[in-house]
């Protein structure tokens, strides 16, 4: 029989009007955002004649803002309509996999309306319009749901309480995910146990102050009527622990699983079942093993690398100069090791003084605490080696710049695993094969992640992760958020 905290959990609750009234105000903005792109995207002046007086749809259409206006407002309706078919409006995803997901759409939509134009021999195919008002719909959307989805947890809308059911690593880890996709609304508000766990402690100590563990049993309806509504995210430790909690938890309605996967490839992972057998069927594949994706991969590094001089030489002049007038060569490189372990000269510009070897012996022999700190991380915050400009290169990381040569080279990639000399590699331990598996790269998931500020544990994990997981979008994310690491400056030096 369903114990009184089952009955407290998953008897209906005022709340369900809330729920379609964020669904209508993310819509809505959808609507709004799609509107206006078109405008902002067009020549909408082009529009007051057509309106002005009956025409017949032969003359819309052979009209360069007329057809467009078509093409566009029945790809929008399907947009949408796909938006929702993917639930969009209904399931809260990661931001960058919801985003991934938008972008997907965005280019079949645009493709539809562009061969609808095309199909159009006789209209004025106006590619700026077209282009501009569906690059336009992209940027606004994605902000305007960002913008929808804060305003809305500012009024208490959007934030359903969650109860992570797990007190171990596993629902440790599930915690900061949650934490950090603040926009999916998820705030974590206690630690849960079911009949048959235990766990020593009254409360669990997070980034974000203590939370309490609870038990959910017959006597925690009380407690947990204070939490009105609330999600549960199941995270155990272990798959033999995953049947029995889960079905401990059969009455409380929906769930939410955070298996103990780690160490697998989890994206592009696909799950099925057997008919009548208690089996999951995954199928895992590493992205980077397969040919093609590799050519994917090196193209991109090709075609973003030369863009990149084209439009930033530049850059590179000016920090020459700049170096040069200290004494010594403005480029620096460094031998680190790269995939399959091939050794190759990795260029930075020149952040230090010309003896730098020679200081560093001399620091550390002479500072037991500068010692200890380069034996943990293999860096100084505060190097009396660094020459003026070279603070500011190494606190925006522009001092990787030179490292687009050993792109177009091949010896590194854009993204990849941070790259490392020969003495770092028994830091991997176990692990090193996943980085002697990947091309190194300027940035990765340590750059935007804390970067110094992680311990060098986390990095391995980070490098790790990145291997398994590659994904040419995962690339663009990491790519985005570079960008805004060099001007936060977070944990560079």
């Amino acid at each position: 029989m369903p114990s009184a905290a089952v009955k407290a959990v998953s008897s209906p609750k005022p709340g369900w009007s809330c729920e379609i009234c964020e669904k209508v105000a993310i819509f809505s903005v959808d609507v709004v955002c799609l509107v206006v792109s078109f405008f902002l995207g067009s020549n909408y002046r082009e529009l007051a004649p057509l309106a002005n007086a009956p025409q017949r749809i032969s003359v819309w259409l052979t009209y360069g803002t007329g057809s467009h206006l078509l093409g566009y407002l029945c790809s929008a309706v399907v947009l949408l309509y796909w938006f929702w078919e993917h639930g969009h409006y209904s399931r809260r995803l990661p931001f960058w996999d919801g985003q991934r997901q938008v972008l997907r759409l965005f280019l079949a939509a645009a493709t539809l309306e562009g061969a609808f134009l095309i199909l159009l021999s006789e209209a004025r195919f106006e590619r700026i319009e077209f282009i501009a008002s569906w690059v336009w719909a992209l940027v606004l959307l994605s902000l305007g749901r960002i913008a929808i989805k804060m305003f809305l947890s500012g009024i208490g809308m959007w934030k359903r309480p969650t109860i992570i059911v797990g007190t171990g690593s596993n629902a440790v880890r599930a915690y900061a995910a949650l934490s950090n996709e603040r926009l999916m609304g998820y705030p974590i508000v206690a630690f849960a146990l079911v009949e048959g766990q235990e766990y020593s402690d009254s409360v669990i100590e997070t980034e974000q102050g203590s939370l309490p563990v609870i038990r959910l049993d017959r006597s925690s309806g009380d407690t947990l009527s204070r939490y009105g509504r609330p999600n549960f995210v199941v995270a155990p430790d272990s798959l033999s622990d995953l049947e029995k909690v889960v079905q401990s938890l059969s009455s409380y309605g929906s769930l939410t699983v955070i298996p103990p996967l780690g160490g697998l490839p989890l994206y592009g992972m696909e799950i099925s079942h057997f008919f009548s057998h208690d089996l999951i069927l995954m199928r895992v594949r590493n992205n980077l093993n397969r040919i093609g994706m590799q050519l994917v991969k090196r193209f991109f590094d090709l075609a973003f690398s030369i863009l990149f001089l084209l439009f930033f030489w530049w850059i590179f002049v000016y920090f020459v100069l700049r170096i040069r007038a200290t004494g010594g060569p403005a480029i620096f490189g460094h031998k680190r090791v790269g995939r399959h372990g091939k050794e190759f000269t990795c260029y930075k510009f020149r952040t230090m003084v010309t003896n730098a070897e020679v200081v560093l012996k001399d620091i550390l022999a002479k500072d037991p605490e500068a010692a200890a700190e380069w034996a943990r991380d293999f860096k100084m915050k505060d190097d009396p080696r660094i020459i003026s400009i070279g603070r500011l290169l190494r606190r925006t990381s522009l001092d990787e710049l030179p490292q687009i040569w050993n792109v177009l080279l091949g010896d590194m990639s854009l993204v990849g695993p941070r790259p490392i000399v020969a003495a770092e590699l028994e830091r991997y331990g176990q692990y090193v094969d996943y980085y002697l598996e990947a091309k190194p790269g300027i940035t990765g998931i340590w750059q935007v992640s804390g970067r110094n500020n992680t311990t060098y544990s986390e990095r391995v994990a980070q490098d790790v992760w990145y291997v398994r997981n590659w994904s040419l979008w995962y690339d663009l994310v990491v790519l985005l958020k570079t960008v805004a690491a060099v001007f936060r400056r977070e944990g560079a030096y």
